[in-house]
């Protein structure tokens, strides 16, 4: 959503010219509508930080390599393994049901390195496993680190849920929440 506004304001004609005086971070992608290109833009992804149900996640890519760093109370510390995909089976596995085909490295249903969020951040190698079967955390601590940095950092500039009712006083710019090393 964040690259929206950017992308509509060089349509109109300012390539984000005023946008800089409200401190807008997006990109825009305008360039890729005009040219008819998929040129990436952005090289990471916030897909959340809710510190009401203290979950967080982010890809980044490095290297030429996609990352995923995900950590928190994921479903309430009720599904700390990994999960087949809702529909799939044994018989009717997860293979090309977008245009798009996903092989998963390693046997379907059987995590390789365990994930348990609420203990410590789980990073994975998107680009070698788009099944997030192997946690390789403990073997890359250089990009999990990187990556933690960059959370905090958007952490640090987040809004402060509307809905605190569950948890008076929360407040997204306090990062003390996050698992691991962040604070």
């Amino acid at each position: 959503m964040s690259d929206w506004l950017p992308t509509l304001y060089e349509a109109a004609g300012d390539p984000r010219g005023d946008l800089r005086l409200f401190n807008v971070t997006g990109l825009s992608h305008w360039s890729n509508f005009q040219e008819g290109t998929d040129h990436p833009v952005r090289t990471e992804l916030l897909n959340n930080i809710d510190p009401l149900s203290n979950v967080y996640a982010m890809i980044d890519q490095q290297q030429g390599r996609t990352y995923k760093l995900i950590g928190g109370n994921t479903y309430g510390r009720t599904i700390p393994t990994w999960q087949r995909t809702e529909g799939t089976s044994e018989k009717n596995p997860m293979k090309k049901w977008t245009p798009t085909s996903v092989e998963c490295l390693h046997t379907p249903g059987i995590e390789t390195t365990a994930c348990i969020p609420w203990v410590a951040n789980c990073l994975y190698d998107l680009t070698a496993d788009p099944c997030e079967q192997a946690n390789i955390a403990a073997i890359a601590p250089w990009i999990l680190y990187r990556m933690e940095r960059k959370l905090a950092a958007y952490n640090q500039t987040a809004v402060c849920p509307g809905i605190q009712g569950l948890r008076p006083g929360i407040c997204a710019r306090q990062v003390g929440w996050l698992v691991g090393t962040l604070a």
